[in-house]
């Protein structure tokens, strides 16, 4: 039900495009305009994917589930309006079996995500630059693709 982190994929795009040549923005430039937008952004969504695992964590049924993932998409789309948009009208969201085995699983995936963000988190705010964050990123085993 949860997937990956769009962000930081997001993230590692727009840093890449940075390094293009073809581009007019060097990829230093690009940092220094990323680094605080995805610091604020972090600081908002480790909290919401706290709040997202206690509800999974408690709903005892798929409505309830249902309510945990609708919490998530609405707190979402504050950073990706047009991501959160497209989920929405695709409704495929809702189709999903809630039982014990698949409530573990989202818990667990959550928690992994979570893990793996706030690792990003550090190496943003502690890189100088985009050479630091690449070899920070590489660290932790996120490298570019």
């Amino acid at each position: 039900m949860f997937k990956k982190s769009i962000i930081f994929f997001g993230l590692i795009v727009s840093l890449s495009a940075a390094q293009n040549p073809k581009m007019q923005m060097s990829g230093e430039d690009m940092y220094n305009i990323l680094k605080p937008q995805m610091s604020l952004m972090y600081k908002s969504i480790i909290p919401m994917m706290d709040r997202a695992q206690k509800c999974f964590s408690n709903a005892k049924n798929k409505d309830e589930a249902l309510k945990c993932s609708q919490m998530m998409i609405d707190e979402s789309s504050k950073f990706m309006p047009g991501m959160s948009k497209e989920i929405l009208k695709g409704e495929d969201y809702k189709d999903f079996e809630w039982n014990d085995k698949i409530k573990k699983e989202t818990v667990e995936s959550i928690a992994k995500s979570k893990e793996e963000m706030i690792k990003m988190q550090n190496c943003i705010e502690n890189s100088k630059g985009i050479e630091d964050l690449n070899s920070c990123m590489k660290e932790i085993g996120i490298e570019k693709r």
